[in-house]
């Protein structure tokens, strides 16, 4: 039941209220649990030119919840033509801003990828 009612939670209380007592942490970091939560209806990017990113998701609800990239941009005046989010499973997106990130809207947690090789012909 608990689980039932956490589900229904913005990303952002649920990141707030995770540490409340152990059976809360347990069940917010379980990956059933978290797949559940991630069935976000859309994904929308923005930057409004800014050193920043936000994403915005429409929830099971209809409710926009925003979430805060969190990498910055190298050099301010630096804009990559390529700012998007290529891809999307299981909760991780893929985005690239002129690198490649794999980030968990639900956590707030990412990983810059290394460069990847171009191998000619494939």
């Amino acid at each position: 039941m608990i689980s039932n009612i956490l589900s229904r939670l913005p990303v952002k209380s649920l990141l707030r209220f995770r540490f409340v007592n152990k059976l809360w942490y347990s069940i917010t970091s379980d990956p059933k649990f978290v797949l559940t939560n991630n069935e976000s209806k859309a994904v929308f990017m923005s930057s409004l030119k800014t050193d920043h990113f936000m994403f915005h998701f429409i929830n099971n609800e209809g409710f926009v919840v925003s979430v805060p990239f969190p990498w910055e941009r190298t050099r301010r005046d630096e804009y990559y033509e390529d700012e998007f989010v290529a891809g999307s499973c299981n909760g991780l997106l893929l985005i690239v801003l002129g690198n490649f990130f794999v980030f968990n809207p639900s956590s707030i947690i990412g990983r810059k990828i290394s460069k990847v090789l171009e191998l000619d012909g494939l």
